[in-house]
């Protein structure tokens, strides 16, 4: 019986490493910057510029830490033509990538919704 190639992974595992740690820092430098400088957060919608601060920060986490690892699960199902790539965890990325930004078009809307009915009609 042949036994698979063996396969040098250290370029792998740098970049790997690399993009995790730069996704993981752009992730709290995000965080950081919305709960202190911008003034934190609120699902409360009597504070709508508060509620709109989760807008950022979970549009950084989706398009780009999970995205991101969605992608390198993608290519590391590619190499491996052997291995069956695990589905479930497949799922397990993709999944939050369709729930956060949801979370913040709806952030967003509702910010917008209540910026638009407090114009009175004269306005218009």
């Amino acid at each position: 019986m042949e036994s698979p190639p063996e396969t040098n992974l250290k370029g792998f595992s740098i970049a790997f490493g690399t993009t995790e740690f730069l996704g993981a820092l752009a992730v709290v430098m995000m965080t950081v910057w919305v709960g202190h400088y911008r003034g934190g957060y609120s699902w409360s919608s009597l504070e709508p510029d508060l509620e709109f601060n989760w807008h950022p920060v979970l549009m950084t986490v989706s398009l780009i830490f999970l995205y991101g690892n969605y992608y390198w699960d993608m290519a590391m199902a590619m190499g491996a033509s052997k291995r069956q790539a695990g589905p479930a965890a497949r799922l397990y990325l993709r999944y939050p990538n369709k729930r956060h930004p949801s979370v913040t078009v709806f952030c967003q809307l509702e910010l917008h919704c209540q910026e638009t009915s407090q114009i009175g009609p004269a306005q218009y």
